[in-house]
């Protein structure tokens, strides 16, 4: 008789659980499943790279117009008080010396003395000083010596310029500041009517010549700022304008 061996006996096939056909099934399943949430997911950073992208042209639109608007009005005062610095100055008023009628048979004081020829010398007066041509912008605004129609035609081609639109532009003539809201020209979404807000605040800041109270334009004298002419006779008639400077920048 043949034995036959453990190892060599045959193999029974075992036929497939329904447990491993439904796993099966379910993997095949899950991958549309995951193509649909990567595509999701690539579509939303797709969307949001642009809004962040249109938001960021939007704020490059503010700030350009707005420091645009700045620069003319920061021209304007440059131009003024270089014309009024190197104007020339009035003429020094002179006051005529009072006529004195000798009383008759009185004694003339002014009369030389018997046995003399000399007469007393008449002095003259000191000649009055003459203010220095800058105080005529002393108490002044920046309404007076800048065109703001100027500036927001300047603050809407810089904003063109960057693809967006110009929405609003105020000038704050106490502060001398300008303030810019733009809005961007292409909706966040395709189809949409949201497009990217923004502002930005610019300033003109005189730092030297001229200088800025309560809204009037001074002489900058010694570190101080005068918005009103000095009394007559002071040193005060007569500053050191060697020029102007200011800073323009962007405050928001």
């Amino acid at each position: 008789m043949t034995r036959t061996g453990l190892h060599d006996a045959p193999v029974p096939h075992e036929r497939p659980r329904s447990s491993d056909r439904e796993r099966g099934s379910l993997h095949v399943m899950a991958i549309p499943m995951v193509l649909g949430l990567v595509l999701l997911a690539i579509l939303l950073v797709t969307i949001v790279a642009s809004g962040l992208s249109d938001r960021r042209t939007a704020v490059t639109a503010a700030d350009a117009a707005a420091l645009a608007a700045a620069g003319v009005l920061d021209d304007a005062v440059e131009r003024t008080f270089e014309e009024a610095r190197t104007a020339e100055p009035p003429e020094p008023e002179v006051t005529p010396d009072p006529v004195v009628t000798p009383d008759p048979g009185s004694e003339d004081p002014a009369s030389p003395e018997p046995g003399t020829d000399e007469t007393p010398a008449e002095e003259e007066p000191p000649p009055a000083p003459v203010p220095a041509p800058v105080w005529t912008l002393a108490g002044t605004s920046l309404g007076d010596v800048a065109d703001l129609d100027v500036a927001y035609e300047a603050a809407e081609r810089l904003a063109t310029a960057n693809g967006a639109e110009l929405v609003d532009v105020q000038v704050d003539l106490e502060r001398w500041l300008v303030y810019v809201e733009v809005r961007y020209e292409t909706p966040l979404v395709d189809g949409g009517e949201e497009r990217a807000h923004a502002v930005a605040v610019a300033e003109v800041r005189p730092t030297g010549g001229l200088c800025v109270s309560a809204g009037m334009i001074g002489v900058r004298v010694d570190g101080t700022c005068h918005t009103s002419r000095p009394q007559s006779g002071t040193a005060l008639e007569t500053p050191e304008t060697s020029g102007y400077t200011s800073r323009v920048g962007l405050v928001l």
